[in-house]
């Protein structure tokens, strides 16, 4: 048995020596869970290359996502990598997210932005401009309609007030008849002695 261990020693050392594969690299994935891998972005960014366990991982932009604020990324067995500005989300070929982290890119790569394109950020801000333009409009209607809604309460108000107090009136003048009908009872006793 001891001398399978000593025959066996080198073959494992060897295997664990082997060096790991190496890429030109001009930016590094640092994921939240303390891995750090260096990649290659392509000039053009249609391509991010990570060397991953002796392996190259090619994700491929999803030309879709071009010029938006997230741009997404997918390999041949569908996993998705999703880079928003320096935020990364990694995703399994089911869509759940796997791990997160932030792209850093190195002194070489300062031709690679994440960023929108002029044009595309042109028409986002026009549509959130139309889209709050729309909002204000929408609240102006409903500030009109609660004014509304409070001058016919207060019309309402005004006028049941109006009705308490004719009825009110009309019941003084009852209460006035009355007694004036009870006056006239009571000179009419006196007057006749009763």
């Amino acid at each position: 048995m001891k001398n399978l261990t000593t025959l066996l020693m080198p073959l494992i050392l060897v295997g664990c020596a082997t060096p790991t594969m190496e890429i030109k690299t001009n930016a590094k994935l640092e994921w939240v869970n303390g891995l750090v891998e260096d990649v290659y972005i392509a000039p053009t960014q249609k391509t991010v290359t990570v060397a991953f366990q002796n392996n190259l991982v090619v994700f491929v932009r999803n030309e879709s996502t071009t010029g938006q604020k997230c741009v997404s990324y997918t390999t041949n067995n569908s996993t998705k990598l999703d880079i928003c500005g320096t935020e990364l989300t990694l995703f399994n070929n089911q869509g759940i997210p796997i791990n997160v982290g932030q792209l850093v890119l190195g002194a070489n790569a300062k031709h690679i932005t994440f960023d929108e394109d002029e044009e595309l950020k042109a028409k986002r801000l026009s549509t959130i401009s139309k889209q709050d333009q729309l909002r204000q409009e929408k609240e102006d209607r409903l500030i009109q309609l609660e004014l509304w809604k409070l001058e016919q309460q207060k019309r309402r108000i005004e006028a049941e007030t109006r009705a308490i107090e004719a009825n009110s009136n009309k019941t003084n003048e009852k209460i006035d008849a009355v007694n004036d009908a009870i006056k006239s009872i009571g000179k009419g006793v006196e007057n006749h002695g009763l």
